[in-house]
């Protein structure tokens, strides 16, 4: 799987959003979406979103995750010594589309692109302390909890490789015995 491939993923997941139009229910083959009543919030799949976005139909309100506090509060917890922090499965994705396509609906947009800048370098940074860990330790296993599809696709070559290493040092550790 590919980073386009985990975004097009993730423009099935639900947001809000407040029509500036009046439209019975549409009937999609992903499953029925309305009414859209303008002024009144509806949840619609991100894609649907943006569409409506582009044709300046709509305006998209940011998950409930995705303020300056939470962010904060995420980022803070992501530097402590402790396993991953959990995120939304789709977090990276969501928030580079809404960064793209919606980003006049989003409010501190340069404090919101550092935060989330901030999560994911001290993901990052713990990604990389655990492979060395796990290369350095004589275990044959690692665990990693609250990682996200986008996380493991784009981490998963670091990891192939530290795991084929401990691999290769346990069976000459074997030989030697």
């Amino acid at each position: 799987m590919d980073p386009k491939q985990c975004e097009f993923l993730a423009e099935n997941e639900l947001i809000e959003i407040t029509p500036h139009f009046n439209e019975k229910e549409m009937h999609l083959v992903c499953g029925d979406v309305g009414e859209f009543i303008a002024g009144q919030m509806i949840p619609v799949p991100l894609w649907l979103a943006i569409q409506l976005k582009k044709q300046k139909k709509c305006t998209i309100h940011p998950p409930v995750w995705f303020t300056v506090d939470e962010l904060k509060k995420l980022v803070d917890e992501e530097k402590q010594d402790a396993p991953f922090t959990s995120i939304p499965e789709r977090f990276l994705e969501i928030t580079r589309i809404l960064f793209a396509f919606a980003k006049d609906d989003l409010n501190d947009v340069d404090q919101l692109r550092t935060l989330v800048q901030n999560l994911w370098d001290a993901r990052d940074a713990k990604m990389g302390t655990s492979a060395i860990r796990l290369i350095q330790s004589q275990e044959n296993h690692a665990q990693f909890d609250n990682l996200t599809q986008m996380e493991i696709m784009q981490s998963r070559n670091v990891l192939l490789v530290a795991c084929r290493k401990v691999e290769e040092l346990t069976s000459l550790v074997h030989k030697l015995n």
